[in-house]
């Protein structure tokens, strides 16, 4: 009875486990008598029992550190999840005799950051020896590390199909084994932390992870029916339940007649050319010219008339540039995230359905969404990412009548309030002209498509996507989605100085980041550290192998007819694997 109790109190998965640990121990007992055995059993049971009535991640975390320095007897242990945004492994806790220490590395570095990255665990039994070794961490913390024990944790979702390769969510690392019979080390103890990950698998997979999920859920659905209350609004109608309050708001410049007809003007056609043609425009050849930069408000207007909007809508051009002009007056002055990106962005999936032949695939409100999505997607970004914005409590993560700052999405929440604001202003209300039901899907779709672009989902999107690869998959709101999250990194795939460019745009970003973060007393992330330089060439190859190019991949296998942009990164990579192997020393 107090066995079953057991495995009907954890959960099925970690149930499953616990059942086998109580039938080893079982079986322990009866025939060898192994004390080591039996042990072992019980540290599984106990971790079964004890993680199961943890509240928090943290809670479980530090349970199974315990139980792995119990099982394995070692001096310290770490668990690191994987950050894949930023392509980084971190600890919530790092576990020793006396005092626990908050630890973020590269994924390119240490022994933790080779085993998320291959897959697979490694025994180290003399440290510095060994080359994928990171002595930075012992000279941050003051611990001397002799030997290691690593085990990746995979992720513990229903995979489809099922011979899908698991994530890897995080790493254990056990160091400095000390049991008195033998100071390395073994086979033995690794087959015992690959079975206690199996276990501690369950439990994180379950918790924050779900829980996150659940609120980011909650808060999109939250937000699409504020969404659905503004569709049925009419104008001078109060908007007060849709505003926020966004830290040191920005003004909004209403344009004369005399200044929508000076962005009106007639634009050089090899330029229009070389925007339909998508791959040879260059939009930082215009964004970082002041005598050009104003070209690209037509630019966009053009880019409506292609898509349809303006014969299909009757939007006018005097309309549409005043849009544009307040879009654009919405993206700050940062190296990165700024009216420049909105602009790329929204020009590769104008060529997604244009070049691409996409279109067809859509209902035209459904083309008008996902093209508003593009280009408000980052609108008032600071250049400071949610990381920042939720651990500093600056007030643009607040977004004072909503909960979004305490669901992870800060950003994406604030991107579709300036998008609403601007779109409901009284110069523009460019959806006014729609009729009840379009008006109300433009709104969900564009909403859903920018809250897509988090990263932090994006594994969990990942998977979702995967289905579109199946025949006779229907799902338009999805294919929008992919295609945005596509559009959102597309800098990857452009000819090579182009991408290199918007590399060093958002290193400077980070960098800028980390600056900030340091007048605040917070702990700097070693990417966004300009003080300890970093390897773009490398910062790129992580980002291009562990995100980019798997997603790549799986955008054309759904739309082989954007097949351009695989081999675009394609390309990049071998030029960027060329300059990193120059770089080493």
């Amino acid at each position: 009875m107090k066995e079953a109790a057991l495995v009907a109190g954890v959960g099925f998965g970690a149930g499953i486990l616990a059942a086998r640990c109580v039938f080893s121990a079982k079986n322990c007992d009866a025939t060898s008598g192994a004390s080591k055995r039996i042990e072992r059993c019980q540290v599984f049971k106990d971790l079964a029992v004890e993680a199961g009535q943890c509240t928090g991640i943290k809670e479980i975390i530090d349970n199974i550190l315990q139980k792995a320095r119990k099982l394995v007897r070692c001096e310290a242990s770490s668990l690191f999840l994987v950050d894949k945004e930023h392509g980084e492994l971190y600890t919530l806790t790092l576990s020793g005799p006396e005092e626990a220490y908050e630890v973020r590395i590269p994924l390119d570095k240490g022994v933790a950051g080779h085993v998320a990255w291959i897959g697979q665990s490694m025994i180290v039994n003399d440290a510095y020896s060994c080359a994928y070794f990171n002595p930075e961490v012992d000279s941050k913390t003051g611990f001397k590390t002799r030997n290691m024990l690593c085990v990746p944790i995979y992720s513990n979702e229903k995979l489809d199909p099922p011979s899908a390769k698991r994530d890897v969510i995080g790493v254990v690392q056990l160091l400095n084994k000390i049991d008195e019979t033998c100071l390395q080390f073994t086979e033995d103890d690794l087959v015992d932390l690959e079975e206690l990950t199996l276990l501690a698998s369950v439990f994180l997979w379950s918790s924050e992870v779900t829980k996150f999920k659940k609120w980011a859920e909650a808060e999109s659905s939250q937000l699409i029916r504020s969404m659905t209350r503004l569709s049925s609004l009419r104008g001078g109608a109060s908007l007060s339940f849709l505003k926020t309050k966004p830290s040191s708001p920005k003004q909004r410049s209403r344009l004369t007649s005399a200044e929508i007809e000076a962005f009106m003007k007639t634009v050089e056609e090899n330029v229009i050319d070389d925007m339909r043609a998508v791959s040879k425009f260059d939009v930082l050849a215009y964004s970082d010219n002041p005598a050009k930069k104003d070209i690209l408000i037509p630019l966009l207007v053009q880019m409506f008339t292609d898509l349809g909007f303006v014969d299909q809508f009757g939007f006018t051009p005097a309309k549409l540039t005043h849009l544009c002009v307040m879009m654009r007056g919405q993206y700050r002055n940062v190296p990165y995230h700024n009216f420049a990106h909105g602009f790329d962005v929204s020009h590769s999936v104008y060529g997604y359905l244009t070049k691409g032949g996409l279109a067809e695939k859509f209902e035209p409100t459904e083309k008008l969404a996902l093209f508003l999505a593009a280009m408000f997607h980052d609108a008032d970004h600071h250049g400071l990412n949610n990381q920042f914005h939720l651990r500093s409590n600056h007030p643009a993560s607040i977004l004072l009548e909503t909960t979004a700052s305490e669901m992870g999405s800060v950003l994406e929440i604030h991107h579709c309030n300036v998008a609403i604001s601007i779109l409901t202003d009284p110069s523009v209300e460019l959806l006014d002209v729609l009729p009840d039901d379009q008006r109300t899907k433009v709104w969900r779709d564009m909403i859903s498509c920018i809250l897509a672009t988090d990263m932090k989902e994006h594994g969990t999107f990942v998977k979702e996507a995967g289905q579109l690869k199946k025949p006779g998959s229907s799902n338009t709101l999805l294919m929008m989605q992919v295609l945005l999250k596509c559009a959102d990194i597309s800098n990857l795939a452009k000819p090579f100085e182009q991408s290199k460019k918007w590399g060093t745009l958002v290193q400077e970003e980070f960098y800028a980041q980390g600056d900030k973060e340091r007048e605040l007393g917070l702990e700097v992330n070693a990417a966004f550290d300009r003080n300890q330089g970093s390897n773009t060439a490398q910062n790129s190859l992580g980002f291009v192998a562990m995100v980019a190019k798997p997603y790549f991949e799986l955008v054309c296998d759904i739309f082989p007819s954007i097949s351009y942009v695989l081999q675009g990164v394609q390309e990049n990579e071998k030029r960027w694997i060329a300059i990193a192997a120059n770089e080493k020393p």
